[in-house]
Parts: structure tokens; C-alpha cells; sequence
């Protein structure tokens, strides 16, 4: 039996140092672009607020996103469908 999933993936970067994880899957094409939305406007938010010193963007949190990395560059979220076999 097969059925389709919905990833959600990060990444920062650029070039040779980009770096790209997978955050969460979901049942659900609405639930994971729901979470994509949440965890880049918080990411979007905690960039921002890192603006004066952007070395405090190594190792802060995102509450929708406990994998997230930031560097010099915001944090950019999509979501992926596969083929999920059971």
C-alpha cells in the first residue's frame, strides 16, 4: 500500500556552505504547509531581532523548527510530497 506524505524541509546558506534538514512530516499537505509558514515567520522574526549582533543567530531557537540553523543568511522553508510504503 502507498500513500503520499508531506515533508517539510529548512535550509540556510548559499553556494558550497548551504546546509538543508528535514524538519517534520505530515499526513496532511495543509498541516505541513501550515507548519513551513509558522517556523519561517519565527525564523523570519528571530533574524531580525539578531539584525544589531548576528552572532547570537548561532544556536537560537525556533519553537516550530527544533532543528533550525541560521548563519548570515534567514532560514528558507518548503514542503516536499513523497511516496510514503507501507
Amino acid at each position: 500500500m502507498e500513500r503520499e506524505i508531506f515533508v517539510v524541509q529548512g535550509s540556510t546558506g548559499e553556494y558550497s556552505d548551504r546546509i538543508e534538514w528535514l524538519v517534520a512530516a505530515f499526513a496532511s499537505e495543509y498541516e505541513a504547509n501550515e507548519r513551513a509558514a509558522n517556523a519561517k515567520a519565527e525564523a523570519d522574526r528571530l533574524f531580525e531581532e539578531t539584525k544589531v549582533d548576528p552572532h547570537k543567530r548561532y544556536g537560537t531557537k525556533n519553537k516550530f523548527d527544533d532543528q533550525m540553523i541560521m548563519d548570515w543568511n534567514s532560514v528558507i522553508y518548503g514542503v516536499i510530497k513523497i511516496k510514503l510504503y507501507e
